[in-house]
């Protein structure tokens, strides 16, 4: 019974031997036969990190355009100075004008006085108080208006 045994077990690793075989010719590896991976220099790629990238890019680029906007909305709305040149008596004058915000008065850089202008008549008013008529305060003859570039050039040259 013994040698009987020894057959039956011989022909039962036969048998999984044939299974093994059976198996690596399905596409399926055994584990024996499956090669380690090798030390390398080069950093594994995970497919999280590039959209991490790419949303980062993407909310600076947003950060980026909302700023240029606000840049854009506050050089439309901001008035500019202007350079206005006066004369009264024969004495010619140039002041920085700031405009008024929302139709309020304006008013001259080297002046506490309120600035009235009126463009068809040539006039130019200057009055001390805000409930002040236009009789009491002092006319001048509007002579020229510059725009922006110009103002800035004189303030330049009257800090010097």
């Amino acid at each position: 019974m013994a040698i009987e045994l020894k057959r039956q077990s011989l022909l039962d690793k036969k048998k999984k031997d044939n299974n093994k075989k059976d198996a690596s010719q399905l596409g399926k590896r055994p584990a024996q036969a499956q090669p380690e991976p090798k030390a390398t220099a080069q950093k594994p790629r995970s497919r999280k990190a590039a959209p991490a990238a790419k949303k980062g890019r993407g909310i600076l680029k947003k950060i980026t355009q909302l700023f240029f906007a606000v840049l854009l909305v506050a050089a439309i709305i901001v008035p500019k100075p202007q350079l206005i040149v006066y004369k009264k008596l024969n004495l010619v004058s140039r002041s920085i004008y700031l405009p008024g915000w929302f139709g309020a008065p304006g008013k001259f850089l080297d002046s506490s006085q309120r600035v009235i202008i009126n463009k068809p008549l040539n006039l130019i008013y200057l009055c001390f108080s805000i409930k002040q008529p236009k009789e009491q305060c002092n006319r001048y003859l509007f002579i020229e208006q510059k725009g922006m570039v110009p103002a800035l050039n004189y303030y330049l040259d009257t800090m010097k």
